[in-house]
Formats: structure tokens, C-alpha cells, sequence
């Protein structure tokens, strides 16, 4: 039984704008549009939408479009709020081969587990949660606060006892930040 689905394909902005201009918000704006759209017409199969260049599996992979990335941001938010009309996010290289073609196919298919990967041309990347590495059997040394220390809900509860805490540390400069006065004189 084959199950449907909706695609949205983000392309990368052309490069006529210039350098250290803000991404134009088309695609996102393009994405929520979608996507709504689904929920008032009674649509029930998933949106997946696939990015170029929008994420990076490591420090050696390009970033060439980080613009697209605000497409993967909604998304996330968008199967949260949504999980039935969301299928996931593919981000493809910006080369497409017939390798990288295959791997897209193959992330297609109903039932395939991934709703967040990376295609590239040395394979298929998803987010996996690792092992940390074993501490030291050295103590680590005691933090010590430097500089301004910016506490936000800081007259609050938990924000005036951890601003009390930083002050009795030796902490230089306090900075509390708070949507409300002070509660007491003194905190």
C-alpha cells in the first residue's frame, strides 16, 4: 500500500545578492504557507522538505546555503506542534550524483525510520547521541565566575539565590535581568 506524501523543494538563493545580506525569508514564509495549507484543506500526508547545503554533518562539510536552515528550524517545531501532517527534513549536497540520487530514494520510502538526515557523497548522516568520554581521575578545578554574569528571571526565586551564590563566589558583576521588580529589599 503506498502512502502519500507532500514535497517542498527549498532551492539554494541565487547568488545575485550580495555578500553578508540576510537570506530572503521566501522560503520559510513559502514552508509555513504549505504547511498550513495542509491543515485547512483536510490534508493528512506528511510534508518532508528537502533543504541544499542547509546543514553541516562536521567541520570539514560546506555550509553553502545556511539560509535554509531556517527551514530546518521550523521544521522541527513544525513535528512538534504537528507530528501528524510532518514528515521530516533531507538536506542534499549541492552536487547531485546518481550515488546521492539513490541515498534520496532510499530515505523516501514509507516506513524508513530517519526524519532528519544529511545526504552527501560519502553517505547518509542523522543525529545519533554518543558516549561521553570517561572523566579524569583528576578533580576538575572548581569554577570560578569572571566578567559579567548575566542572570535572566534574576529577581526570582531561583534566580535571587543562584545571584546570591555568584556574589558570595566572587563574582565580579552581577547583571539581573527580570520582567519584574525586586521582591525584598536587598536580593
Amino acid at each position: 500500500m503506498s502512502k502519500s506524501r507532500v514535497y517542498s523543494v527549498c532551492s539554494p538563493s541565487t547568488p545575485r545578492h550580495a555578500p553578508n545580506t540576510p537570506p530572503s525569508p521566501k522560503k520559510i514564509i513559502g514552508t509555513v504557507t504549505l504547511l498550513q495549507a495542509l491543515g485547512d484543506t483536510g490534508i493528512t500526508a506528511p510534508l518532508w522538505c528537502l533543504t541544499q547545503g542547509a546543514v553541516a554533518t562536521g567541520r570539514t562539510d560546506p555550509l553553502p546555503h545556511p539560509g535554509q536552515a531556517q527551514v530546518w528550524g521550523l521544521g522541527r517545531v513544525a513535528a512538534l506542534e504537528h507530528p501528524q501532517r510532518w514528515g521530516g527534513l533531507i538536506d542534499v549536497p549541492t552536487t547531485v550524483t546518481h550515488q546521492t540520487a539513490g541515498r534520496l530514494a532510499a530515505l523516501l520510502v514509507p516506513g524508513q525510520p530517519e526524519d532528519q538526515a544529511a545526504i552527501r557523497t560519502t553517505g547518509t548522516y542523522a543525529r545519533r547521541l554518543g558516549h561521553a568520554a570517561p572523566a579524569s581521575s583528576a578533580s576538575p578545578s572548581p569554577w570560578r565566575p569572571t566578567g559579567t554574569t548575566l542572570i535572566t528571571g534574576g529577581t526570582g526565586g531561583l534566580g535571587a539565590h543562584l545571584s546570591c551564590w555568584l556574589a558570595r563566589e566572587g563574582a565580579p558583576h552581577l547583571h539581573l535581568i527580570s520582567r519584574f521588580r525586586l521582591r525584598r529589599a536587598g536580593r
